[in-house]
């Protein structure tokens, strides 16, 4: 079937395609409009013209606290 014969052949490209470049990202996985990242690099990461700051979730007190204080890392823990 043809529809799968592409979806196959996009697949293959799209997972040949390397995220790099931002420091602490040890790899990521995108489905969809979600991307989940192993690792975090709060300021790099949010400083990217595509990243969508008020979309973005990390549950990792530490990085929320380093990054963007005490009230935010409250709201992670809460």
């Amino acid at each position: 079937d043809i529809e799968m014969y592409v979806y196959n052949l996009v697949k293959s490209i799209i997972f040949l395609i390397q995220i790099y470049s931002i420091k602490g990202i040890k790899y990521a996985i995108i489905n969809n409009n979600e991307v989940k990242i192993k690792g975090f690099n709060p300021m790099s990461t949010l400083r990217l013209k595509f990243v969508d700051t008020n979309f973005t979730i990390s549950n990792s007190a530490m990085d929320v606290f380093n990054s963007l204080g005490i009230e935010a890392t409250r709201n992670v823990l809460v």
